[in-house]
């Protein structure tokens, strides 16, 4: 195989389809200062038919895949020898990009084809919730789960849709204050993303006539969307507001947006390491987990 670089937008003309929004030329070039050099890598067999290409970000010293995004995956074309491909490509990207190289793949069911094998892998616990599942929601609770949902179901929370990013932006920002936490994008970086190449959905939940919950979903692949951030405020929490917020962000999507298979609502570790809490609280509202794999080609 033969690794070229491409410009993102010559890449995204050689992979149409991508196996998710991240892996676009368009998504990583919006992101491209965040990264002190980006490289889109296209591998060619020796007809010059290309085979697959991911798109790498540099960053202290790492050569990251996403360097600013969840996560990352291959673009590999159909009819080839999948396995060889990837193989060859992987182990000739270090070399060419000239350093350690982190790649951190999306869960299985995005459909993404499996990583690179033989090496070093930590894998995070991600959660998603199968919409096969909304019909009979109850069913999948645990028995915290569904004693919370009963709880909130008590109170008179209303959700809806909106437009205005700015409002559900507001709570998210007072949520993570609240809990000590950062938050990677401004408001203008979460503008700039949903008027180009993702397509969001942004919720707002209220009790008693204060923003209490929001939520802000990407259209992460075909057939999934993801969380990027939601959360609720402290006052929030004795009503259980962020078990109402995950039944009625489920069942927006089971009612209108059939297409919708997934909702990913993303990893509860970092760096291997679980956070028990929110693993559970995951697992109450329905989800399954599955790994979410990084991967190190340092010694490849």
């Amino acid at each position: 195989m033969e690794i070229k670089e491409n410009s993102p937008e010559d890449y995204d003309r050689v992979f149409p389809p991508r196996p998710t929004v991240y892996d676009s030329g368009a998504f990583n070039l919006l992101n491209a200062t965040k990264a002190e050099r980006i490289a889109a890598l296209v591998g060619f067999d020796e007809g010059g038919k290309p085979l697959m290409g991911q798109i790498f970000g540099l960053r202290e010293g790492l050569w990251r895949a996403p360097f600013s995004a969840p996560f990352s995956a291959a673009s590999v074309m159909d009819n080839i020898d999948r396995d060889k491909a990837v193989a060859d490509f992987y182990a000739s990207v270090p070399a060419i990009l000239g350093g350690r190289v982190r790649l951190v793949w999306p869960s299985a069911f995005y459909g993404a084809g499996t990583p690179p094998e033989g090496v070093d892998v930590v894998e995070e616990a991600n959660f998603h919730y199968d919409m096969s599942r909304f019909a009979d929601f109850e069913s999948y609770l645990s028995r915290s789960g569904r004693y919370n949902h009963h709880r909130a179901k008590k109170h008179s929370f209303d959700f809806f849709k909106t437009d205005d990013i700015g409002r559900a932006y507001a709570v998210i920002e007072a949520n993570r204050r609240a809990m000590g936490y950062p938050l990677a994008m401004t408001l203008e970086q979460v503008i700039a993303t949903v008027s180009g190449p993702v397509r969001a959905d942004f919720f707002v939940m209220t009790l008693d006539g204060m923003d209490i919950a929001a939520a802000m979903l990407y259209e992460a692949a075909a057939g999934v969307m993801q969380v990027i951030y939601w959360g609720d405020l402290p006052e929030g929490r004795p009503a259980r507001a962020m078990n109402h917020m995950a039944w009625r962000v489920f069942g927006w999507y089971a009612e209108n947006r059939p297409d919708i298979r997934i909702v990913d609502i993303g990893p509860a570790s970092t760096g291997g390491i679980r956070n028990e809490g929110l693993c559970q609280f995951k697992l109450s509202v329905g989800c399954t987990e599955t790994p979410r794999p990084t991967i190190f080609l340092n010694n490849y």
